[in-house]
Formats: structure tokens, sequence, C-alpha cells
């Protein structure tokens, strides 16, 4: 099965990419990253802002939520500086393109120059790829905007993209922040601004409470991420992708192999992910490719670029509403007048579509196919869904 997508003249090997995390800053964990097959891996970010090179900053915080899923709180987590990142890609370098693992290289500075100098070294490092770090969370330790707050101005990242990619010859990823009014025109003007693709998307800041202790977890203000991103992540990613803006690396939410194939029907052509590798393990990526793999022999796909995009296409805006098929939801009476929730559906049904009649209940034509009875209706076989004539 042919899993590789290309951006340019750079092609990966499958989809999925190790985001810019610290899980890769130890070069066993690295190692293991590269063994377990992985496409790419996005180096920790390089940088000037030396408040964020210090390791004793580093605190992480894992809030275990419901179906397994996680929200994970971050403050720092070392940035390097440029000495320590040359030292560790001169380790980690040989032993990733051996197995053919691209290695993109993360910049995020405070300062112009120091963006299209330290890009430039960057550059000229081995690495196959740039990624200019626009959305870190913690962009207010610099002394000037960086991170978040350079990303939220359009005009300032603009510059910034405009200026790099005069200067290096790999292609430039910009990797986005979520905290602005509308991604699409940020995407529109990195591309025209030189970039040759996005990361879509970097994580929010965030604020949780140990109401025990009545302070902040980890202090204060966090970066924010976990499965549940992926809604919000995918919505960008398929809005961009619908837009023809440029390729697109998704990211921010990531749990499984389905999630992968959710970011790929969207747009994306390859998957940045970190959270769950922390979380649970470098080993979820082998599952994630044999998934993945899975699914496209399952469904008679014949490679990867098949599926991009082929949700994103489908989706209605708010303007064609009226495009969508008139459904109601009927229900078996069979299964229904038996039912072990003692008719649980009836107090959802927030339109007066189901009528209960002794130990029965019926389904009436005036249902607006809303679906909220199905969802919390665990019954097999109770309730289906028709189109309307």
């Amino acid at each position: 099965m042919d899993l590789s997508v290309s951006f340019g003249n750079v092609t990966l090997k499958n989809p999925l990419v190790v985001a810019s995390a610290d899980i890769s800053l130890n070069f066993n964990f690295f190692r293991m990253l590269v063994d377990s097959g992985v496409g790419a891996i996005v180096t920790k970010s390089v940088s000037d802002i030396t408040q964020l090179q210090s390791a004793s900053i580093t605190r992480f915080r894992i809030l275990r939520e419901a179906d397994e899923g996680f929200t994970m709180l971050s403050r720092g987590g070392p940035m390097l500086t440029m000495t320590k990142w040359q030292n560790h890609l001169a380790e980690c370098l040989p032993y990733a393109h051996k197995h053919n693992t691209k290695i993109i290289g993360s910049v995020c500075c405070s300062s112009l120059k120091n963006w299209v100098e330290y890009s430039k070294i960057v550059d000229q490092s081995g690495v196959d790829m740039l990624e200019l770090n626009l959305g870190n969370p913690h962009g207010g330790a610099a002394d000037k905007p960086a991170g978040y707050l350079l990303g939220q101005s359009l005009d300032a990242s603009a510059e910034v993209v405009y200026e790099v990619s005069k200067v290096v010859t790999k292609p430039v990823i910009v990797k986005l922040t979520p905290q602005v009014d509308d991604l699409v025109p940020f995407a529109r003007a990195m591309i025209s601004s030189g970039a040759s693709a996005l990361n879509v998307m970097h994580r929010y800041q965030g604020f949780r409470v140990d109401i025990e202790k009545a302070e902040p977890i980890l202090g204060g203000w966090a970066g924010v991420g976990g499965p549940w991103m992926k809604t919000i992540s995918l919505a960008w990613t398929s809005k961009i992708f619908n837009q023809n803006i440029g390729p697109i690396f998704g990211g921010n939410g990531v749990y499984s192999w389905q999630d992968i194939v959710e970011f790929l029907m969207s747009g994306a052509t390859a998957v940045q992910f970190a959270s769950v590798l922390m979380v649970h393990g470098p080993e979820q990526i082998r599952g994630m490719l044999d998934g993945l793999e899975k699914y496209l022999k399952e469904n008679n796909y014949q490679n990867i670029k098949e599926i991009i995009g082929i949700a994103a296409k489908k989706a209605f805006t708010y303007k064609e509403l009226n495009k969508i098929k008139e459904v109601r939801y009927i229900n078996n009476p069979a299964v229904c007048d038996k039912c072990p929730t003692n008719f649980k559906c009836l107090d959802y049904c927030y339109f007066e579509a189901i009528k209960r009649e002794e130990e029965q209940v019926r389904f009436l034509d005036t249902c607006n196919g809303c679906g909220l009875c199905n969802e919390v209706c665990k019954v097999p076989g109770a309730i289906s869904q028709r189109i309307k004539d």
C-alpha cells in the first residue's frame, strides 16, 4: 500500500508526523519515534527567547476525561539555543535519514532579524523542511511579540514569512495560531508571502483551577490540547482546503488512526501529533499506521491521495442548507414496546414528535430529523432514519 505524500519536492513515506514537542528531545525517544515508522519529525523549536530556554520551567498536567480522552496542560517545555539545537540535530539527523524519516526544523523567534538569521542556519543544517512557529501559546514570555502574539498580526507574521522565504532553500511551513477570528485570511497571506505549506494548527492558551488549593493548575495560563481539539482543528483544515490555498499539515486533537483518516479526509496532506505520544508512548504510531493501511485496503483505496479532502468537498456551507435532505426517525414497535430504558427518548424530544400511549411509544410524522433520540437510545434496532418523501 502506497502511503506516501508529497510537499513539492519533499516526499514523506507516510502522512504521520511527530509535532514539535519534548518527546523528541531525548535521543532514545527520538530513535523510538523513527523506529516506529513515522514519516517525519518536527524538531523542538530553536529560539532566541531566553525565558523559554530553561528546562526548569517545564510543567505538564494530564487531566483525564471520559472515553479515554484527556486534556493536556503545559507550561514551558524548553526551547533550544542554537548551539543545543545544532548538537541535538547532529545526533538525530543521520539516524532519521538512514530510515527515510524526514526532519523538519522548527524556528520561533522574537525579532525579525533573528527569524531570518536562525532560519538561514536551520535551512543549511540538512533538514528537509522548515516550520515557522507562529502559534506558540507561551509567546508572552518574550520581550517582543512572539508565538501566538506575533501570529495574531497578519501583517507582522506575513512579513516574517516573506523575509525568511527569500533567504532559505527548503520548503517553509507556517504553524498557525487558532487564537484569531478567522484562520482563512491568515492561511492565504502566509502562502502569498512565500510559505509552501500550512500547519493547522497550534494550541490555545487555557486556564484550569485546583479547587482544593484555590489556585491555578501549573501556576497560571498554559498551552492546552488533547483529543477534544480535533473538531475545531478539522473545521479550519476543511475550510482552508476548500479555499484551495495550499498544502496542509493537520494537527491538534489526534488520538487514533481514525483521527488520522478524519484529518486526511478533511483536507490535510499530512497529520502532526505529539500529546498522545507523550501520554501513551511512541508505540501508538505503529498502531496508527496499521489501522490506516487496513482501512485503505478494506475500502478499496489504492493510496492516500484518494482520500485527501474527500469529505471537505462534500461539506455544505450555511448558505447551502437547503441542499440537506430532509429526514425523519421512526421506531420499531417490536423493540420499543419492551424498552429497557423506560422510553428514555421521550425526555430528549424537544419537538414533541414522540408520543407515549400506556406502554408504547410512537414516532410522529412531525419529526424534523434532529437525531437526538437516536443519540441517547442505545437499544439496537429501536430507531432508524428515513428520508422524507
